[in-house]
């Protein structure tokens, strides 16, 4: 039984349709060894099969002790909302649990999952001190991988995937929602491997890159044990067996030998600037990015392409240093282009960049201001519950003393990759030094007609 002096311990379980969620889950619950564990289960169907598979499990009797369904698949912050009300409705009751186990739909976002809960968490929301989420587990399918990576779809355009009526939800890019389910993981399960063939390296291969920190295992019919899909309880499930098997899958663990990325081309480094971007210099070399025609994720034709060019709908392009890379992301700083006038755009001084590219799609949104638009002393208000960050974007994310935080990070994953040259094709987009003396200008003049 869960000790009552802290939260009980909830795991997410993320993974597209079909990744084999459900399987795990019940698998899970009739291996749960005498624990007591709730399940929320998250449908998009009006009937919610789901939830009646595991309550049904192999027998007459329910698998789960405790269950509540959610209808709303968006992955936007209304599912936050209603699992919080649905956590509460479950610990409602005089039913008392070692654990709570979440499967989210194939659309929803860990990742705004736990981002929600943390600042419900800092708001003092009554249900956080009864139980929090403390793992995300997400299923990939093996088979799958390297065709939704490369695939032009929407979550809409997924038979079953959404809500018609959901906007929001149907319009998330297939390959980089794959992306974030697999960053937000704390332990990926690369599923159906008896199936794969070939496909395992490359799944297991680029789940390593995109997220190095997480616990990988290589699994068939999602048969993992429960010891590393409930990691909080691994004091009541004997400790050492526990510590001993997550050390053991960490990384990559097959069934019979290890996968390699470095045997498969993979690596990844981080892009830095302290200077921003000159819009009109970056959109061309962006418009110049290399999109394969291929279906599949085929990183020995993305290596001889590398250096042998590239071919789109029959034209033959010149090599890129863009054309091994499979995933980019992070923040971006943008010069204005108009500091006064009409089609003025001195807001990019304070807004950040979020530049975010996963197999064939690639975009940059606004992302909020940057922490340097306001003092540290206003700053710290919002941290007052977790200093530690405060201290940490402080320490590693205000890069000068004159513009604070805002700047270039970008981590490019790939097969091939060049830093040296990626490097200084980003470069000679940003602003030059000559140019931040123009931009000062700009800006003091800017300052001084707002407060004169």
């Amino acid at each position: 039984m869960n000790n009552n002096s802290r939260p009980i311990p909830i795991t997410v379980l993320s993974g597209f349709l079909g990744t084999g969620k459900t399987t795990l889950l019940q698998n899970m619950l009739e291996n749960k060894k005498g624990l007591r564990i709730g399940v929320v289960v998250n449908d998009v169907a009006s009937v919610n099969i789901d939830s009646k598979l595991v309550a049904q499990g192999s027998s007459s009797s329910s698998l789960a002790d405790g269950m509540v369904e959610l209808q709303n698949g968006c992955a936007c912050c209304s599912l936050a909302d209603e699992l919080l009300g649905s956590v509460d409705t479950l610990l409602g009751d005089s039913r008392k649990f070692d654990a709570l186990v979440v499967e989210l739909s194939g659309v929803a976002d860990p990742i705004a999952i736990k981002s929600n809960w943390n600042a419900a968490k800092m708001q003092g929301h009554p249900i956080t001190n009864k139980a929090d989420v403390s793992r995300v587990v997400t299923l990939v399918d093996a088979c799958t991988f390297g065709t939704d990576w490369m695939t032009w779809d929407v979550a809409a355009e997924r038979d079953g995937w959404v809500d018609p009526a959901d906007d929001c939800a149907g319009q998330r890019k297939v390959p980089e929602l794959l992306a974030e389910q697999v960053e937000a993981a704390d332990l990926i399960l690369i599923n159906k491997v008896d199936l794969a063939g070939d496909n395992i390296a490359v799944a297991s291969g680029l789940a390593r890159e995109l997220n190095e920190d997480a616990v990988i295992k290589e699994v068939k019919f999602g048969q993992v044990s429960p010891k590393l899909i409930l990691e909080e309880l691994e004091e009541k499930m004997t400790d050492v067996a526990v510590k001993d098997e997550k050390k053991k899958y960490k990384r990559v663990t097959p069934s019979d030998q290890s996968t390699s990325t470095e045997n498969i081309g993979i690596t990844n480094f981080v892009y830095k600037s302290s200077r921003p971007f000159n819009m009109r210099k970056l959109m061309t070399v962006l418009n110049q990015w290399p999109v394969p025609i291929k279906e599949e994720l085929d990183l020995e034709l993305l290596k001889e392409a590398k250096d042998g060019g590239y071919q789109i709908e029959g034209e033959e392009k010149a090599p890129s240093p863009f054309t091994g890379v499979l995933r980019s992301k992070g923040f971006c700083w943008f010069a204005p282009t108009k500091w006064s006038g009409p089609n003025a755009d001195v807001y990019r001084h304070d807004t950040a960049m979020y530049w975010s590219h996963a197999g064939k799609h690639f975009g940059i949104s606004a992302a909020g201001k940057w922490w340097g638009t306001i003092s540290k002393e206003r700053m710290a208000e919002f941290f007052q519950n977790d200093m530690k960050e405060y201290e940490r974007i402080l320490r590693e994310d205000f890069v000068t003393e004159e513009f604070g935080d805002r700047r270039n990070e970008l981590v490019f994953i790939g097969v091939g990759l060049d830093e040296e040259e990626i490097t200084r094709t980003l470069d000679q987009c940003l602003v030059t030094e000559k140019g931040m003396e123009r931009y000062r200008q700009e800006l003091q003049n800017y300052m001084n007609t707002i407060y004169t």
